[in-house]
């Protein structure tokens, strides 16, 4: 499900949930090295997360995972996943180099002119994510998405939504937000995904994506 990444090199503990500082890991891009500060909750995925997350990734097409978190609570109790998160850098963008303030401007006329909606509706998009689902799930899926961008601030931009993935007549709908920015002149986008039952979902997705698109920009020193 959640995803190991392309060029990961990282550390991990497996904590207790205290209140101890955040394990960092490191992710490596072509020209940089960035440090991300796990959020509050989450690990690493090991041992059976951690293959499902390396399966999951090589199915995407489009990105490259650079790094993936999931529930430690979830993976300590063997469950199904049902919180994790990942960070994401978009294939064509791996070799290229951007501007914070520029990102930001950009997603600001983007979100004024509504082109960034039209490119989120755009059904390939999820012509595209229903091929990789396929590969990873053996079975031929039905997905469908409310994504839709919400905001920007000075610290990148934000969409969020819901992503419903239905195979053999069983629905599974979740909350998602992602969270657009720049490290070190690198293009990353970190996702939370969480069960939806509803809009409080979203908005708590919403809520860690921005609070952790924050985090790792301080911890950048960018």
């Amino acid at each position: 499900m959640a995803v190991a990444a392309c060029g990961l090199i990282a550390m991990a503990i497996f904590p207790e949930a205290t209140a101890a500082a955040p394990v960092i890991a490191t992710i490596s891009l072509p020209g940089a090295e960035l440090q991300f500060p796990l959020p509050d909750g989450y690990c690493l995925p090991q041992g059976q997360y951690d293959a499902i997350a390396k399966v999951t990734a090589a199915a995407d097409t489009t990105n490259a995972t650079d790094l993936s978190y999931d529930s430690c609570a979830e993976m300590k109790a063997g469950q199904d996943l049902a919180h994790f998160g990942m960070v994401k850098t978009p294939k064509e963008a791996l070799l290229q180099s951007y501007s914070l303030p520029e990102l930001v401007a950009s997603f600001k006329a983007a979100l004024g002119s509504g082109e960034l909606r039209k490119a989120l509706e755009d059904p390939k998009m999820l012509d595209s994510a229903k091929t990789d689902l396929k590969s990873v799930l053996g079975k031929d899926p039905t997905v469908s998405a409310t994504i839709q961008p919400v905001d920007v601030d000075e610290n990148g931009a934000y969409l969020a939504g819901t992503v419903t993935v239905s195979v053999d007549g069983k629905a599974d709908v979740s909350a998602i937000a992602a969270g657009i920015t720049v490290v070190k002149t690198k293009l990353v986008m970190c996702y939370f995904y969480a069960p939806f039952h509803s809009l409080a979902d979203v908005a708590d997705v919403l809520k860690a994506a921005k609070a952790e698109t924050a985090l790792f920009i301080r911890q950048n020193g960018s």
